[in-house]
């Protein structure tokens, strides 16, 4: 179970995102919305061989959107995608990395896909979007220009 500075932190990032969506969503759905996310997460972490050692925004902004469109469904997913995306990409941005626009582009597409599934709980563009901004969180910078020695370098590993 998440302690109350974890659970103080998720709230307060999910009322981040309510307040960045252009439509009026009424408390009550705010309300089972966050719920959801909280029941979610705990199925995530039972399910899966994962140590939660903090705070991980990059599930909410990942996640939301989904989770959202599930309890009020005439809302706009890619409205949704678009913001949670845009989230994503600030906390990159405070890191001191990107994602390349034309990328970005893809995975939205691939998240936007995602509305077509039954939005499960846990679902292939709930991961996939979440996976991408993660794992780009966590590597260096790859330079535009290759290094003109690459395919050298490649020769003796493949």
């Amino acid at each position: 179970m998440l302690d109350d500075i974890s659970i103080s932190i998720y709230r307060k990032s999910i009322a981040i995102y309510m307040d960045a969506i252009s439509v009026d969503i009424s408390e009550d759905v705010q309300i089972l919305a966050t719920n959801s996310f909280f029941q979610i997460y705990e199925t995530f972490k039972n399910s899966y061989p994962v140590k939660v050692k903090s705070v991980d925004l990059f599930k909410v902004y990942a996640w939301f959107p989904y989770i959202l469109l599930k309890h009020k469904d005439s809302l706009d997913g890619e409205e949704l995608i678009h913001i949670s995306m845009d989230m994503l990409d600030n906390i990159l941005h405070l890191r001191g990395k990107r994602i390349d626009k034309n990328w970005r582009k893809k995975i939205q597409s691939i998240a936007c896909n995602g509305f077509l599934e039954s939005l499960e709980d846990i679902s292939f563009a709930k991961i996939g979007l979440y996976s991408s901004y993660k794992t780009a969180s966590h590597t260096n910078q790859i330079p535009k220009e290759l290094p003109e020695d690459l395919l050298d370098t490649l020769e003796g590993v493949v």
